[in-house]
C-alpha cells in the first residue's frame, strides 16, 4: 500500500511540475521605413515585461528579427531605432502550436536628433499619409469585437460613424453613404465584392470570403481618403496579405460554425527565404447536412473559399509574389415539394429559387528597392465576379398541391478585369516624401437579365410559359477606366504634417472625367493631443450593369415614350461626386486609452434619380439578402 501511495504522490508531482512549465513560441517579423518600404537593419526589439532581460534582438541586414521562447499570451513588443520614432506593437496572441510573424513600418523622425526631448511611442494608430478618418486595425481586432465573426467588415460596423444593415449581411454604411460606396483592395489591387452570395452592384453579403488567417495589418478609412484610393465614396478597406513562415512547415486545422478549415504553409528555400501559404475553408453546414443533420432549415448554403500567397526574395532583383482570394457558393430554396406553408430564413415563399456566385482574384507582385530612398512596385491582376439567378413560380391548387413550376425569372451577370497598376515611393529626407503612380482597368462585361411578367390571373404554366420574356439586360462590352494619382507628404516638425494630392479618373465607355484635390494637415500638440484637419473631392461610377439597362420608357423631345428600340439609356451616366470635410481631436488620456472625435460634412452631387418622379435615388438603396438584381429604370 505505501508503495501505491508513494507512486501515486510521485506521479501528482511529475504531471503538476508538467503543468507549470511556461509555454513558449517563437515571434519572428520584419521591418521598414515606413515611406521608403527599405528594410532597416539594427532596431532593438524586445518584450515588454521580460524579467529574464534575454528576450530581445536586433534586425538582420535584411530587417528580420527573431525572438526566442515568448510565453505565450498576449504580449507587447517594442521597436527602438535611433533616428525613427519607437513602435509598440501591443495585444500581439503569442500562440503555442504556430509561430508569430509582425510586418512593422517605422517613421523617421522629423526632428534633427538634438532637438528631441521625448520620443513619443507608435502604437499604430496613425498612417502619416493619411490625416484624417483612418483606423489601423491588427488581425487580433477583427476576433475580438463582439459579433466581428473574424470578418473585417463587421469589425467595423463597431466604429463611430459606421453602421451594419443586420445580422444576415455584412454590408455596412459609412456616414451616411450607400453600402456600394465601399472600396476593397487587396495587396494594391482593387476587387470586386469579396463575399458569398454577393449581389450585383453591393459590397457586402452574408460570408465574407475574406479570412483573417492570411491577413496581415491593414488599414480601414471613412472619409477625405488619400489620393491613391479613388472610385469609392464612403469608406476604403486596404488588406494586406501576410508571407507564409519561410523557416518551419505549419499545419493548422479548425472546425467551427462559418466554416471548416485547413492552412498550409512553410518554407520553399530556406535559404533564400521564400515561402508559401494557402488556406481552404469549407461551408460546415453543409457539411452536417451531409451527415443528415438537421440545421434548422432545408436551404442550407453552400460555399468554400481559399486564400493562397507564394513569396519569392531575391538578391538583387527584389521580391515577386503570387497572391490570390476566391470562393464560390450556391443557395437553393426549394419550397414545391412541401403540404404545408413553409417557414424558410430567406427567399419569396411563392418561389423556387436557385442562386449561385462565383468571386476570385489573382495577383502577381513585384516590389524592388532601387535605393535606400526609393521604392517601386508594379502588380499585373485578374479579377473575376460571376453571379446566377433563377426563379420558379410555384402555381398550388387548394389542396395546397404544387401543379405548376414556371420559368419566371433568369439571370446571369459576368464581370472580369485585367488590372496594371505601379507606383513610386521616394522618400526625400525626413521631412520629404511622395508617392505617384496609376491603375489602368480593362473591363470585360457579360450580362444577362429576363423576366416574365405576369398577373394574379395566370393560374397555369401553359399560360405563364407561353409569355414573352421582358429583356432588362442583354449586352458584351469592354472598356477602360484609368487611374493616375500623386500623394506629397511634408513634416514641418515640431509635431505639424501636411498631406496634399490630386487624383484623376477616366471612364472609356462614356469619356467620364474625373479630378479631384485632396488635402490634409495633422498637428500632435504633444503625445496625449492631436488635432487634425481633411478635405478631399471624391468620385465614383455606377455598378456596371446600371450602364447597360434597357428601361421601359425613355425621354425624348420633353416626352416619356416606351423603349421600343432596346436604348441603354443609363450608358452616359457620369460618375456620382461628393466632397468630404472632416475636423478631428485625438486624445491619449492614459496609456491603453484612445478618445477619438470627428466632426464631417458631405456635399453630394451627380447622383442618379429616376426620370420619372419618385423618392428613390442611387445615393443609398440599402441592403437585402432578397435583392438579387435590382432595376433602375
Amino acid at each position: 500500500m505505501n508503495r501505491i501511495i508513494t507512486a501515486l504522490a510521485f506521479t501528482l508531482l511529475s504531471l503538476t511540475a508538467g503543468i507549470s512549465q511556461t509555454l513558449t513560441q517563437t515571434v519572428r517579423g520584419e521591418i521598414k521605413d515606413k515611406e521608403s518600404g527599405f528594410q532597416l537593419p539594427g532596431v532593438i526589439v524586445v518584450l515588454k515585461g521580460d524579467t529574464t532581460g534575454k528576450i530581445n534582438n536586433a534586425t538582420d541586414e535584411n530587417g528580420n528579427f527573431t525572438l526566442s521562447n515568448v510565453p505565450v499570451g498576449r504580449r507587447t513588443f517594442i521597436m527602438s531605432y535611433t533616428g525613427y520614432k519607437t513602435w509598440v506593437s501591443t495585444d500581439v496572441i503569442v500562440v503555442s502550436g504556430k509561430e508569430t510573424f509582425l510586418n512593422i513600418e517605422m517613421e523617421e523622425e522629423s526632428m534633427k536628433l538634438e532637438e528631441v526631448k521625448v520620443v513619443a511611442e507608435t502604437k499604430g494608430v496613425f498612417n502619416d499619409m493619411s490625416s484624417v478618418s483612418t483606423k489601423l486595425f491588427s488581425i487580433e481586432e477583427t476576433e475580438r469585437y463582439p459579433g466581428a465573426r473574424n470578418d473585417p467588415a463587421r469589425m467595423a460596423s463597431n466604429f463611430a460613424g459606421v453602421q451594419g444593415s443586420n445580422d444576415s449581411r455584412n454590408d455596412i454604411v459609412v456616414r451616411g453613404n450607400s453600402p456600394s460606396g465601399i472600396l476593397w483592395r487587396l495587396e494594391e489591387i482593387d476587387i470586386p465584392n469579396p463575399n458569398h452570395f454577393a449581389i450585383a452592384g453591393s459590397a457586402g453579403g452574408p460570408v465574407s470570403i475574406i479570412n483573417n488567417k492570411y491577413l496581415a495589418n491593414s488599414e480601414f478609412f471613412t472619409g477625405a481618403f488619400p489620393s491613391f484610393y479613388g472610385n469609392a465614396m464612403g469608406g476604403v478597406f486596404d488588406l494586406k496579405m501576410r508571407n507564409g513562415n519561410n523557416q518551419k512547415h505549419e499545419r493548422t486545422a479548425q472546425f467551427g460554425i462559418l466554416g471548416t478549415e485547413l492552412g498550409l504553409e512553410g518554407p520553399i528555400n530556406k535559404a533564400k527565404g521564400s515561402s508559401y501559404m494557402i488556406n481552404y475553408r469549407y461551408s460546415t453546414l453543409d457539411y452536417l447536412q451531409g451527415l443528415h443533420i438537421k440545421v434548422g432549415t432545408d436551404a442550407v448554403p453552400r460555399y468554400q473559399d481559399m486564400g493562397f500567397r507564394f513569396n519569392f526574395p531575391t538578391k538583387k532583383c527584389g521580391t515577386f509574389s503570387f497572391s490570390g482570394i476566391g470562393g464560390i457558393s450556391a443557395i437553393s430554396i426549394i419550397l414545391d415539394t412541401v403540404t404545408k406553408k413553409p417557414e424558410e430564413l430567406y427567399g419569396d415563399k411563392t418561389r423556387n429559387q436557385y442562386f449561385k456566385t462565383n468571386m476570385g482574384v489573382a495577383i502577381l507582385n513585384h516590389v524592388i528597392s532601387l535605393n535606400e530612398k526609393t521604392t517601386l512596385k508594379t502588380s499585373v491582376a485578374f479579377s473575376s465576379q460571376w453571379i446566377n439567378v433563377d426563379h420558379y413560380l410555384i402555381l398550388r391548387d387548394s389542396t395546397f398541391h404544387t401543379v405548376g413550376l414556371p420559368h419566371i425569372l433568369s439571370g446571369t451577370f459576368s464581370e472580369s478585369k485585367i488590372t496594371f497598376t505601379s507606383f513610386i515611393k521616394r522618400k526625400i529626407n525626413a521631412r520629404n516624401s511622395f508617392k505617384t503612380g496609376f491603375y489602368v482597368n480593362q473591363f470585360m462585361v457579360d450580362l444577362t437579365d429576363s423576366v416574365k411578367v405576369n398577373s394574379i390571373y395566370d393560374n397555369t404554366a401553359s399560360v405563364i410559359d407561353a409569355k414573352p420574356w421582358k429583356v432588362r439586360i442583354n449586352t458584351k462590352a469592354t472598356f477602360l477606366l484609368a487611374q493616375p494619382y500623386f500623394n506629397y507628404t511634408y513634416k514641418f516638425g515640431k509635431g505639424f504634417t501636411m498631406n496634399t494630392g490630386v487624383y484623376g479618373q477616366w471612364l472609356s465607355l462614356n469619356n467620364a472625367v474625373s479630378v479631384e484635390p485632396r488635402a490634409g494637415l495633422k498637428y500632435s500638440i504633444n503625445e496625449k493631443n492631436v488635432l487634425s484637419i481633411g478635405y478631399g473631392m471624391h468620385s465614383q461610377m455606377q455598378p456596371t450593369y446600371i450602364y447597360f439597362m434597357l428601361p421601359d420608357s425613355i425621354h425624348m423631345d420633353g416626352l416619356t415614350v416606351a423603349n421600343t428600340s432596346g436604348v441603354q439609356a443609363n450608358k452616359n451616366l457620369g460618375f456620382n461626386k461628393s466632397q468630404h470635410f472632416v475636423m478631428g481631436y485625438d486624445l491619449f488620456p492614459a496609456k491603453y486609452l484612445r478618445i477619438k472625435v470627428e466632426a464631417y460634412y458631405q456635399q453630394l452631387w451627380n447622383i442618379p434619380v429616376y426620370s420619372v418622379p419618385s423618392s428613390v435615388s442611387l445615393i443609398n438603396r440599402g441592403a437585402s439578402f432578397s435583392r438579387f438584381f435590382p432595376v433602375y429604370d
